[in-house]
């Protein structure tokens, strides 16, 4: 029997286990927190214990990853970790094969990477957890603000859930109300009185139970080891969250500066190395509102004591709520008495009000010096009071009857804060700018092309809200109006580039030392040979870029006047030669080195080089001689002496001056041209040739077809000739002196034979007989004595 039962009761448990999944139901969340570069916790509760499940992605479509729990819970906590920074997640949280939440809307954003500039905004809103039409009207008024542009984190001011920070509270006024907020935005909490219940000492509440706090550093800063105060890295900001409330171990307030929370402060600040520090705690240190810090001993002792620790290590911002309104405070240092101690010329760090519209005195805060801005943000929800003195003598602006909310854009050095009130508007704004109105010395060669920018980025960056975001121009001396700009360095000397933005605020100087001109001062012979090839230096000055630039070579013309210049080399610096042409000579030209590119560089040219063209030479002088009498060949040149060479024979030659006679005496009759010829430039050219024909005198001698006899020879007045051919044929003869000229001329009748005397009535000398039978001439020589 009672084996049956217990089949029975196995079976009705099994049975009912699809009905009690289908009854699990979302509760809470999710809600993001302790976000980090590469992590972040997710929280939710369900109607029953489950073992919670998450999956995320890169998208809704492609969850690929996921962590688990390895208990059943109604609070579900899961660290997911391994992520990228300032990347958003995709996420659906459930149980089992259960997806309770998700859709396009739920993501994780990871922090960006610590020190980053990569821009990013934060909503922060005070005292507002109290189901009010204030409230829902203040959110609303802050999403239709953010269509475009969501925020990256959440900073809660205290007070946030009315009355007394219960768990229903929280469900009622908070995790109900801001549901498509929390899913997607990250918060960084501090409590109030109402999250304590007004209660100092108890620490069992809800706020300590509903969320996580990096208390060990993990999220940045110097582990607290407490969930009442810790800090928290975001991009280039360090946030600080302190307890205002609480008494810590039942003695210390937040104005105790030797109370642990205080000594841990110090030590965090200290460590903190990023440019921009906020601070937020609930009690504000300065308040005309519904709570007056000159009468409530808080508030009063906050300002006394706290607030020269923060302004003495350079804390930019701080936040608080506890007065149901808006009060923006002037940056402020030492001013730790009553609102009627006041002095706006020893209080006030700067007396800008930072609005950076055009009105008057609204240049942005710039952050010099010591000095602090403090912010009262306290009408999320609960609204209204004001206290005897509002407002406030060292209010900027103040605002008691309309609930808002803030948003802060930071954007590297830059940070764009404005109130949106729940009615639309944003009538308060205010701008820091951190390390600007720099100067900066620049060193720079002549047309170097230097990146300039300003210190300030723009308003219309993508962390820039769009209200009033219209302004956003830099001046330039050269017109331009971006934010960066390219700059040619093409004047030397020692001068200022001022930016400027468009209201005449700020002001960035660039100190430039530009370098003289690059100068190329070439140098090179100062004689050289037409067609040959010379080495050439080019010295560079006041340039280091010189071996990286790739050169020309230069040939003026004949005056030295590069107006028709030639290319007669190329390469680089230590490789330069110019390649002379062959047709030019002269004393006037000269050479010059120019950089590619370089069309600003000074350039030297070379001393006159005198060119000195290649020899040439021309042969000339045919004549007849008899044998044995010499006579002469004549050489023409042209280029510079001396000159040397060969004739055709090998006879050779030299010459200072042109043209010269070459003496000859050949045996035979011979062709003679010249065999080579140089200078000082080299082997040269040369033309034309002389044939000389050799006479040689006989009594008697055999021709082809015949023979010929003259006689006497020499003679001493007529000489006897004599002719026998083979053949009859026309015959004439000739008689000339050894110029060529014709001294005695005769015809004859064609025969085979001719027998006649030849007068020679000319002085002593060699002269030439030319006898000529049909069309063959035979010349001897005949000598008168």
């Amino acid at each position: 029997m009672t084996n049956l039962f217990t089949r029975l009761l196995l079976v009705y448990l099994i049975g009912c286990v699809p009905a009690l999944a289908q009854t699990v139901q979302l509760v809470r969340g999710p809600y993001i927190q302790v976000v980090t570069p590469t992590s972040a916790i997710v929280r939710w509760r369900t109607s029953q214990p489950t073992v919670g499940r998450l999956w995320y992605g890169t998208s809704p479509t492609s969850l690929s990853s996921e962590q688990r729990e390895t208990q059943a819970t109604q609070e579900h906590v899961i660290t997911v970790s391994g992520l990228q920074p300032a990347t958003r997640y995709a996420y659906a949280i459930g149980f089992d094969d259960t997806k309770l939440a998700s859709g396009n809307d739920y993501y994780i954003p990871t922090a960006p990477t610590t020190g980053s500039t990569h821009p990013f905004r934060i909503w922060a809103l005070g005292d507002f957890g109290i189901g009010s039409d204030n409230q829902k009207q203040v959110y609303q008024a802050l999403r239709n603000a953010t269509t475009n542009r969501t925020p990256d984190l959440w900073v809660w001011l205290g007070d946030n859930a009315y009355c007394c920070g219960t768990d229903d509270q929280y469900q009622q006024y908070v995790f109900d109300l801001y549901g498509p907020s929390l899913r997607n935005i990250p918060i960084f909490p501090t409590p109030g009185n109402h999250d304590y219940a007004d209660s100092r000492t108890n620490f069992d509440i809800a706020y300590y139970k509903l969320f996580s706090f990096p208390t060990q550093g993990e999220a940045g800063g110097v582990p607290s080891g407490s969930k009442s105060y810790f800090s928290a890295n975001y991009g280039n900001v360090h946030l600080i969250s302190l307890d205002s409330q609480a008494q810590e171990d039942g003695i210390y307030r937040l104005y105790d500066t030797t109370s642990r929370q205080v000594q841990w402060l110090k030590r965090d600040l200290a460590t903190n190395k990023l440019p921009w520090t906020i601070v937020i705690f609930h009690h504000p240190p300065y308040s005309k509102g519904g709570h007056d810090s000159d009468t409530e001993d808080q508030m009063a002792m906050i300002r006394r004591n706290l607030t020269p620790i923060l302004e003495r290590y350079g804390v930019d911002l701080v936040m608080n709520g506890h007065s149901h309104g808006y009060e923006r405070y002037y940056r402020l240092k030492n001013m730790t008495g009553f609102a009627d101690t006041y002095k706006a010329d020893v209080n006030r760090a700067e007396t800008t009000t930072g609005r950076y519209d055009g009105s008057a005195n609204s240049c942005p805060i710039l952050m010099k010096g010591q000095g602090t801005v403090y912010v009262v943000n306290g009408s999320g929800g609960a609204l209204g009071g004001q206290s005897p003195g509002f407002p406030h003598p060292a209010t900027v602006y103040a605002n008691t009857y309309v609930g808002g909310s803030m948003l802060l854009d930071v954007n590297d050095n830059r940070l764009d804060a404005q109130l949106i009130l729940s009615d639309g508007t944003s009538p308060d704004r205010f701008t820091i700018i951190k390390n600007t109105n720099k100067t900066t010395s620049l060193t720079a060669e002549y047309a170097d092309t230097l990146a300039l920018q300003a210190s300030w980025p723009g308003v219309n960056s993508p962390a820039a809200s769009t209200p009033n975001a219209a302004d956003n121009i830099y001046r330039w001396p050269t017109g331009a109006t971006s934010r960066a700009i390219r700059y040619p360095a093409n004047r030397a000397g020692t001068y200022t580039i001022d930016v400027t933005d468009d209201k005449q605020c700020l002001v960035d100087k660039f100190t430039l030392t530009v370098s003289a001109q690059p100068r190329l001062t070439t140098r090179t012979a100062t004689t050289a040979c037409a067609g040959s090839t010379i080495p050439v230096t080019a010295s560079p000055e006041n340039t280091t870029k010189a071996t990286g630039w790739q050169y020309d070579v230069l040939l003026s013309d004949a005056s030295g006047s590069f107006a028709t210049e030639r290319v007669v080399g190329s390469g680089s610096i230590n490789s330069l030669q110019a390649n002379l042409p062959a047709d030019i000579a002269g004393s006037g030209y000269r050479l010059r080195v120019r950089a590619r590119g370089i069309n600003y560089a000074e350039l030297v040219a070379s001393d006159a080089i005198t060119i000195r063209s290649a020899p040439t030479a021309t042969l000339t002088g045919s004549s007849t001689v008899v044998q044995g009498t010499p006579t002469s060949l004549t050489l023409t040149f042209t280029g510079d002496a001396p000159w040397q060479g060969t004739l055709s024979d090998g006879t050779a030659f030299s010459a200072t001056s042109s043209p010269i006679a070459l003496t000859i005496s050949p045996a035979r009759t011979t062709t003679y041209s010249i065999a080579s010829l140089r200078n000082g430039c080299g082997t040269g050219t040369v033309t034309g040739q002389s044939t000389v024909t050799v006479l040689i005198p006989t009594e008697t001698e055999a021709f082809a077809g015949g023979q010929l006899s003259l006689f006497p020879n020499p003679t001493k007045d007529n000489v006897q000739l004599k002719l026998t051919t083979t053949q009859v044929n026309p015959i004439s003869v000739v008689l000339r002196d050894v110029q060529g000229q014709t001294l005695y001329q005769q015809q004859f009748s064609p025969a085979n034979t001719l027998t006649t005397t030849i007068p020679i009535t000319a002085p002593t000398g060699t002269y030439l007989l030319s006898v000529t039978v049909g069309t063959q001439t035979i010349t001897r020589k005949v000598v008168k004595e």
